[in-house]
C-alpha cells in the first residue's frame, strides 16, 4: 500500500525512529511516529502501523489501523493486519469476532481466507480453521500448504483417517520434500506389522539430508510401535543429532537464568491480599510428557471446568512487566530487581481478564502450560486463589519420553541426553524450592499412580480443586474437544499403562542421560 501524497511524512522520520529503536528508546520513537500521522491518509496510517510494530507499540499500531478502517471498512489487507495485531495483543475474543465477520463481509480471494484460517489456528479454533481449509482444499486440491494445514487440523480434531490420507497425498505430491508430513503421519496411530511405513521411510532416508530430522523421528516411532527397540533408538539418536543442530540453545545461559530465578524466589515477599475474584485458576505444571495433558482432559471432562489449554499469558505478562520497569529505570535496574517491583495484584487481574477472553464466565479454569512450574510462587502472589497440580514421573522414563518427541519451537533442551538430564535436574531443584515454600498449596500427582489407580487419583484431583465428583471425569477420552499438544493421539484413548517403564527397553543406550540426571 503506497501513499499517493507528494511527500510521505513517515519517510522523513524513519531513520530517526530506527535510531531510537536501536537505543531501545521506544517511547520517543512512538511519539515521533504519532506526530507525523496527524490528519494522515490511509496509506500513511498503514505505514504508521508498520513502524509502530517495529518499535514494539502494538497498541498504537492498532489505533492507526482502526483509523484507516474507518475510511475503508472492508479492506482485506487492513483487516488482515489488524487481526495479526489483535493476536499479538492477546485480544482473542476481539480477533475471533473480527475474523468471523470478515469471512462474511470481505470480498477477497483464497489468500485472504487462508490468512483467516491461520488466525483461527493461532486462536486455537481448529473447527473454524478446518471449515475454511476444507473449502480451500476443495477449490484448490493441488495446494500443498492448504492440504498440510488441513491435515494438521484433522489431527487435532481426531479425524485421523482423513489426516493420514492427506499426509499420504502430500508426501507423494512433494516427492518426500516435506519432512514434517512424515512425522505427523507417524503420530496418527500405532503402527502394526501389516500397516506401517517403515520400508517407505527407510527408502526415503537412503538419501537423507540435514533437514530430515522429522523423518528420522517418524522412523523411530514406527519401529518402536513394532517392538524393534534397538533399531528405533538408533534412528532416534540420528533424529536428535540432526534436530539439535538446528536449534539455538545455550545450556549455560538457560540454567544460569533458572539459578537466578531460584535465588530471587528464596527470599521473595509472597504476601498478597485475598482475591475478590470468583474464578479459580488451576495450573497444571511439570515437565512435558509426564501426564499433564491427561490430567487436563480429566478435569475438563467435569461440567464446572473449562480448559484454556497451554495458555502462555502468565509468562508473557510477567516478562512484559519486568521489561517495562527495566526500561523506565533507564537500565539502572537488573531483571531481578525489576521483578521485585512488579505490581502482582494488577498482573493477576490482567491475567484473569485475558483468561476470560478464552474461557468466558467459567469459575474453574485449567491453565496447562507445563513451564509455569518456574513461576509458582509469583503466580500465587498474583492469584492467591490459584491451585497447582504438579505431575511427576520416573525421571528416566520421563526423559526418554521427551527425547523421543519432536517438539515444535519449544523445549530446545530436549535433543541432547546430557542437556536434557541437566535441565530435568534443574526442574527438580525448582520444584523442591516451591514445595518447601508452599507444600500445602501444591498437589503432586505421580504419573505411574495416575495410570494404575486412575479412579483414586482422579477423585483426589477433584477434591483438591474443590469440586464435586462426576463420573464423566473418567470418560475424558470421549470428549470431542480439540487437543493440540504432543499427546493429541493418546488422550483419545482410555487410560493405558504401556508407557510405564518403557525405558527398560533402551536403558543401555541412556548412560549419558543417567549421568546427567545424577549431576555429572
Amino acid at each position: 500500500m503506497q501513499s499517493k501524497t507528494v511527500q510521505d511524512p513517515l519517510q522523513q522520520i524513519t531513520q530517526q525512529v530506527q535510531a531510537f529503536a536501536a537505543k531501545q528508546q521506544f517511547k520517543q520513537a512512538s511519539q515521533l511516529i504519532r506526530s507525523a500521522t496527524e490528519g494522515a491518509d490511509v496509506p500513511v496510517l498503514h505505514r504508521a502501523h508498520q513502524l509502530a510494530m517495529y518499535v514494539q507499540d502494538a497498541e498504537s499500531a492498532l489505533e492507526y489501523l482502526n483509523k484507516a478502517l474507518e475510511e475503508i471498512p472492508d479492506h482485506a489487507v487492513l483487516i488482515a493486519d489488524k487481526l495479526r495485531v489483535l493476536v499479538q495483543l492477546r485480544r482473542r475474543s476481539e480477533a475471533l469476532k473480527l475474523a468471523k465477520s470478515a469471512v462474511k463481509s470481505v470480498q477477497a480471494g483464497p489468500q485472504f481466507l487462508h490468512h483467516i484460517a491461520r488466525i483461527y489456528q493461532q486462536l486455537e479454533q481448529p473447527k473454524l480453521a478446518l471449515k475454511i481449509l476444507d473449502g480451500l482444499a476443495k477449490e484448490h486440491p493441488e495446494n500443498v500448504e492448504v492440504r498440510y494445514e488441513q491435515a494438521s487440523q484433522q489431527f487435532f480434531l481426531n479425524k485421523m483417517a482423513q489426516a493420514e490420507k492427506n499426509f499420504d497425498w502430500i508426501i507423494k505430491a512433494t516427492e518426500g520434500k516435506l519432512p514434517n508430513a512424515y512425522h505427523l503421519r507417524s503420530q496418527l496411530r500405532k503402527q502394526t506389522p501389516d500397516n506401517n511405513h517403515v520400508a517407505e521411510l527407510e527408502t526415503r532416508l537412503e538419501k537423507s539430508e540435514s533437514a530430515d530430522a522429522p523423518i528420522w523421528f517418524a522412523l523411530a516411532k514406527e519401529l518402536e510401535d513394532l517392538g524393534f527397540y534397538d533399531k528405533s533408538f538408533e534412528a532416534l539418536q540420528k533424529a536428535n543429532e540432526l534436530k539439535r543442530a538446528t536449534v539455538q540453545y545455550n545450556e549455560e545461559t538457560e540454567l544460569a537464568a533458572i539459578d537466578s530465578l531460584i535465588n530471587v524466589a528464596k527470599d521473595f515477599d509472597y504476601s498478597a491480599k485475598p482475591s475478590k475474584s470468583k474464578v479459580t485458576p488451576i495450573f497444571i505444571v511439570g515437565m512435558p510428557r509426564t501426564g499433564t495433558t491427561l490430567v487436563e482432559r480429566m478435569l475438563a471432562a467435569h461440567s464446572d471446568v473449562v480448559s484454556a489449554g497451554e495458555f502462555q499469558d502468565f509468562p508473557w505478562l510477567i516478562a512484559s512487566a519486568i521489561n517495562e520497569i527495566e526500561l523506565a529505570s533507564g537500565g539502572k535496574l537488573s531483571r531481578d530487581e525489576a521483578l521485585k517491583q512488579v505490581d502482582f495484584e494488577a498482573l493477576g487481574q490482567r491475567y484473569l481478564s485475558q483468561l476470560k477472553d478464552v474461557t468466558g464466565n467459567a469459575q474453574y479454569v485449567v491453565d496447562k502450560l507445563p513451564f509455569n512450574y518456574l513461576y509458582i510462587g509469583f503466580i500465587k502472589k498474583a492469584l492467591p486463589q490459584a491451585k497447582f497440580i504438579n505431575l511427576q514421573r520416573d525421571p528416566l522414563d520421563a526423559c526418554y519420553a521427551i527425547f523421543k518427541t519432536m517438539f515444535y519451537q519449544v523445549y530446545s533442551f530436549s535433543y541432547d541426553q546430557r542437556e536434557l538430564g541437566h535441565y530435568y535436574a534443574k526442574y527438580q531443584e525448582v520444584m523442591a524450592l516451591w514445595h518447601k515454600l508452599f507444600k500445602k498449596d501444591i498437589l503432586t500427582v505421580n504419573y505411574e499412580d495416575l495410570v494404575t489407580e486412575t479412579q483414586k487419583q482422579a477423585k483426589a484431583l477433584i477434591k483438591y480443586c474443590g469440586l464435586d465428583w462426576q463420573d464423566s471425569v473418567l470418560e475424558f477420552h470421549t470428549q470431542d474437544t480439540a487437543s493440540t499438544t504432543a499427546s493429541s493421539a493418546q488422550v483419545r484413548q482410555p487410560v493405558y499403562q504401556s508407557s510405564v517403564g518403557k525405558v527398560q527397553h533402551v536403558e543401555q543406550h541412556l548412560n549419558t542421560l543417567r549421568e546427567a540426571l545424577s549431576g555429572k
